[in-house]
């Protein structure tokens, strides 16, 4: 097994960790700044149906994920990038609904585009064992370049004045994410072969394999789409408005972006520590208890106690939610038919995207005429339904391989593979 110093500087993982870098800076930058101003325009109406537009097109990330089992993640995040930089690029135009409207819808298909990508792309340059790893630098890189995007929004906030910086902000955070094509290109193409199958994979591929075609995966990808919602639905309740959560217990605008990053970076060191003891008998439990503190955290921001312990709730959800990203990643590659890796992605961002449609179309009602105590209170009864829900689904999905075992499926070590495909 490669050292965890070879395996990151290797050409297939850091193109991966220079995408997923660049793409993030972007979206923080823009996520940062997009409210501020759209709120300094009294135009929060229009915000909430522009993300309700977005997530509606992304729930089309099934089609996407038929797409990247066939043809691989090289083309689908290439487009992807740019679908999303001219979404951004049209956030600036907050005075026209249906420019909004549009804004939305195109960065919606273009960041579901990359969210299965991405997924797709690392296991095909990982294995069973080095998976983990990849998968917590991925998360690493990822806050690193939400710290740098949330900075980069609060300097330009604080220089330019909400108006003048939001509109340059949503501008550069087009052009970083279009600089993520370039390492795009080094993604895997169709020819690379798949990551190697565990156990559970192999013989759940056996049981689809011995289904009507029209069935195969179908029962699964509702489970994991519902799983999808659930998480779509207490993120669109709390994150697109941190900015606003923290501004009211007291932060200036002026330090919103630098709070942001702060507490982006905090939660990147927790990436290499999860690596370290991440295995895979623990993967659902650190899920589980992963997101039973995200609850917790959640619940910390309904009090009006100020903004020290605004920040601190902030960054226990966010470590929380690292943890849980993490744990998540590796326990589907357990449990997910090899076969079907992008149809169930697919199934889970737009089952994720659908919730977040739905919280997006809810969400500033509740905010606007329930106020926010009681959507931190929703958002967190969801994620304490996610956190029952998702060991349910992985018994569920146990229970079906030990079946499909029973009824005579092959063991894997008589099934003749080759080994994980990997770009260098």
């Amino acid at each position: 097994m490669p050292s965890t110093r070879t395996l990151l500087t290797r050409r297939s993982t850091a193109a991966l960790l220079g995408f997923q870098l660049l793409f993030f800076a972007g979206m923080w930058l823009s996520k940062t700044a997009q409210p501020l101003y759209y709120a300094q325009q009294h135009a929060l109406g229009r915000f909430g149906a522009g993300y309700c537009a977005m997530a509606v097109t992304g729930a089309g990330s099934f089609a996407v994920g038929r797409m990247l089992d066939r043809w691989g993640p090289r083309t689908a995040l290439a487009a992807g990038t740019l679908l999303y930089a001219v979404g951004l690029a049209l956030r600036v135009f907050s005075g026209s609904l249906a420019l909004v409207l549009l804004s939305g819808a195109v960065a919606g298909l273009g960041a579901s585009t990359v969210l299965v990508g991405l997924r797709t792309w690392t296991f095909g340059i990982t294995d069973e064992h080095t998976r983990p790893r990849v998968v917590s630098a991925r998360v690493v890189a990822q806050q690193v370049g939400a710290a740098c995007g949330a900075a980069l929004a609060g300097a330009g906030l604080a220089a330019f004045g909400v108006v003048d910086g939001g509109r340059t902000a949503l501008l550069a955070a087009a052009a970083l994410v279009a600089l993520a094509c370039l390492p795009a290109l080094s993604a895997p193409g169709r020819s690379t072969a798949p990551a190697a199958p565990t156990a559970a994979a192999d013989a759940a591929d056996a049981a689809d394999a011995a289904r009507p075609a029209g069935g195969r995966g179908g029962v699964l990808a509702w489970a994991v789409a519902a799983l999808g919602v659930l998480g779509g639905l207490y993120t669109s309740f709390v994150t697109p408005y941190l900015p606003l959560v923290l501004e009211k217990h007291g932060l200036g605008i002026g330090l919103v972006g630098v709070a942001l990053a702060t507490v982006s970076l905090t939660s990147s060191f927790v990436g290499p520590m999860i690596a370290a003891r991440l295995r895979s008998t623990r993967a659902l439990r650190a899920l589980v208890v992963a997101e039973g503190v995200a609850a917790a955290g959640t619940l910390l921001l309904v009090p009006g106690w100020g903004a020290p312990v605004a920040m601190t709730a902030i960054t226990i959800r966010s470590l929380s939610f690292t943890t849980s990203a993490t744990s998540e990643e590796v326990l589907q590659g357990q449990i997910f038919p090899t076969a079907q890796l992008g149809l169930l992605f697919g199934a889970s961002q737009s089952g994720f995207l659908a919730g977040d449609a739905l919280g997006g179309a809810t969400s500033g009602w509740v905010y606007q005429t329930q106020g926010a105590s009681v959507a931190l209170l929703v958002s967190a009864a969801l994620i304490g339904l996610n956190c029952l829900a998702y060991p349910v689904v992985a018994a569920w999905v146990r229970l079906r391989t030990a079946a499909a075992a029973d009824a005579g499926a092959p063991a894997p070590a008589d099934q003749a593979r080759e080994p994980a495909g990997s770009v260098s």
